[in-house]
């Protein structure tokens, strides 16, 4: 990446990666990959400063880095209060967390219309936690999913029809579903039982 690189091609490439927003106080917010990263004083000049660039540099590593994530194997451990994903051929590697903004399901979650009061009971729609859990899985090459023993109304019978219709190409990748005990199961076992399901 040149240190003369002006802002306007810097913009046009964070717009192809992420979500982009230029701020009235002169600063660019760039999320890419739910990672957020704040330029400041773009407003002040048409060439990034070098220290712009290595910051580009950083962001645009974790993007890549993050790409290569999603071409192997990876494990899903989900229940409604959390979603960990794990990559199966790094095992130093943290499972990515996604946690719902209201893991009720009664608040972030639900649209309920101006009639609707407070103090009324509601169903949850799951709908916006499940399509962040499913976008770190996209590009996967085979997928794992650990549910909870939750019954009918757990959280991962209910994701994988919702996945089959709403991200059909990555349900397709999906290669076992398992109910676990996770409360019981370290990061490591979760792992190991995957791994084991591989090879039987």
């Amino acid at each position: 990446m040149t240190h003369n690189l002006t802002w306007r091609d810097a913009i046009s490439l964070f717009e192809h990666l992420g979500q982009v927003e230029q701020e009235h106080n002169g600063n660019l917010k760039v999320t890419i990959n739910s990672q957020l990263s704040v330029f400041h004083g773009v407003a002040a000049s048409d060439v990034a400063s070098p220290d712009q660039v290595n910051q580009m540099r950083s962001l645009l590593r974790e993007h890549e880095s993050h790409r290569e994530r999603q071409n192997g194997r990876l494990l899903l451990v989900l229940n409604f209060h959390e979603g960990r994903i794990f990559d199966l051929a790094d095992e130093d590697a943290e499972p990515i967390s996604v946690v719902p903004l209201d893991p009720d399901g009664t608040k972030s979650h639900v649209h309920p219309t101006k009639h609707e009061d407070s103090g009324r009971n509601v169903q949850p729609n799951h709908d916006a936690y499940f399509d962040a859990v499913a976008v770190p899985l996209e590009g996967a090459k085979e997928i794992i999913v650990f549910g909870s023993g939750e019954g009918a109304s757990g959280a991962m019978l209910q994701f994988l029809p919702w996945l089959e219709q709403a991200h059909p190409a990555t349900h397709q990748v999906v290669s076992r579903s398992e109910t676990v005990d996770q409360s019981h199961l370290s990061n490591g076992e979760l792992r190991a039982k995957a791994l084991a399901s591989q090879v039987s």
